[in-house]
């Protein structure tokens, strides 16, 4: 099983973009099992970090951490593969190796974040509502 599809990389990068970065032979299609490369690379690289704690590959539902890293490796990879001197996807995928190691190591939790990060805050409300009627309290 694979972490990132095509489907998730159209929503990271343009569709003319993934045309060009996995057409070999500029023939402005891509090249047979170039984004099959892709996408086992950047799995590997996650179940490779990953793995020293967790058994991989991961199997779904998976984890967000593992779909955001592995859609970020495979982004950087496309850059990397044309030979791009800019890579937009470097610093991303830097800091989510670093997130993974972490993880690996048992610094952080693998489900950490999972609605977003894990760096908001919470608000919960503990009392009862009050519900006003042509402004007139109703209990």
């Amino acid at each position: 099983m694979v972490y990132v599809t095509k489907d998730l990389m159209l929503g990271v990068v343009a569709s003319e973009l993934l045309t060009v970065a996995l057409d070999d032979e500029n023939f402005g299609m891509e090249t047979d099992n170039a984004w099959d490369q892709i996408a086992a690379a950047a799995t590997r690289r996650v179940d490779g970090i990953l793995g020293s704690r967790y058994p991989t590959p991961f199997n779904a539902p998976l984890p967000s951490v593992v779909v955001q890293a592995a859609v970020t490796f495979a982004a950087e990879q496309l850059y990397i593969r044309r030979g791009y001197a800019e890579n937009p996807f470097k610093d991303a995928a830097a800091k989510l190796e670093t997130r993974l190691g972490k993880i690996a190591s048992g610094a952080l939790d693998l489900q950490a974040g999972e609605t977003g990060g894990g760096s908001a805050d919470a608000i919960a409300i503990t009392e009862e509502s009050l519900t006003y009627n042509n402004g007139r309290l109703i209990v």
